[in-house]
């Protein structure tokens, strides 16, 4: 996208090159929480679909109801169409969460105990025993991120540092690169209340501009960009089976009980069961 600056449409130009190099696109899990996600899809799915491209897709979600309450989400519609138009929905749901199913635990979430040291020290010494432990800070490509501590395969790092830094998935993936285990301790609890905000003509995010008077924003938590990261990164330690230790001050399921990213968290706390199995690393 950065080469195509100034291009007219560059959706259409990306689209039609993806067309010409696959016949066949998957997409695992599809959901929408951002606007400019659901104008950079909206556009590239109407143009694959034009082009030919077969898409098959699941979701935790019927078509009509991605980026149900999103901002400006006018601009999602003709994608929503467009899916219904050119895919069969096919209902796939069991009823039940596979990740649920029963198995040998290994734990891998602790609630801190105030006054207490953290019970990650324990897990960090013995996961990286045998080998030099640092407390430098770790690159990440051309970033920079302060840890706790490092060894050749495990880093354990504060929410704080990893979280609420302007973090993207890409640097999450070079993490997932670099250890085999990663280690987060002092989450707060990430719930909190939501506020209201307007966003004044012409200012919206780059994407497109507002052309016709004020819009409301979403209304996020000041908890909320943190959050965002924090799927991210367990999306990536999920999806690469790499066992991300966490503490917090309250039992899992209390970690985000409420707001605007309540439904794509569901996944999360699910992913997060997940990895308190000892089959999660053996899949």
């Amino acid at each position: 996208m950065f080469e195509l600056m100034g291009t007219p449409q560059p959706l259409t130009v990306v689209a039609k090159e993806l067309a010409r190099e696959v016949r066949v696109m998957c997409f695992d899990e599809l959901f929408v929480t951002d606007i400019g996600d659901a104008v950079i899809l909206g556009g590239l799915l109407q143009v694959m679909f034009e082009e030919g491209v077969v898409l098959v897709c699941t979701s935790n979600q019927p078509p009509e109801k991605l980026y149900s309450h999103g901002h400006n989400r006018e601009r999602f519609l003709p994608a929503v169409a467009a899916i219904l138009k050119y895919m069969n929905v096919v209902a796939v749901d069991g009823g039940e969460d596979h990740r649920l199913h029963p198995g040998q635990l290994h734990q891998r979430y602790w609630v801190a105990q105030a006054g207490q040291p953290s019970a990650l020290k324990g897990i960090f010494e013995a996961l990286s025993a045998g080998q030099p432990v640092h407390d430098s800070q770790v690159m990440l490509g051309y970033r920079s991120i302060n840890v706790v501590q490092h060894s050749d395969t495990a880093v354990w790092c504060r929410y704080r540092d990893l979280c609420e830094q302007p973090l993207a998935a890409m640097d999450f993936i070079a993490l997932c690169d670099r250890f085999s285990v990663i280690l987060l301790s002092e989450v707060p609890p990430l719930s909190a209340a939501q506020r209201e905000a307007k966003i004044a003509r012409g200012t919206e995010d780059g994407v497109e501009q507002v052309t016709a008077g004020d819009r409301e924003l979403p209304q996020l938590s000041p908890n909320d960009d943190g959050v965002r990261r924090f799927i991210a990164l367990v999306d990536e330690c999920y999806d690469r089976r790499i066992p991300l230790y966490v503490e917090a001050p309250v039992p899992m399921d209390e970690l985000y009980t409420q707001g605007y990213l309540s439904f794509a968290f569901r996944r999360t706390l699910s992913r997060l069961q997940e990895m308190q199995l000892e089959r999660f690393t053996e899949t």
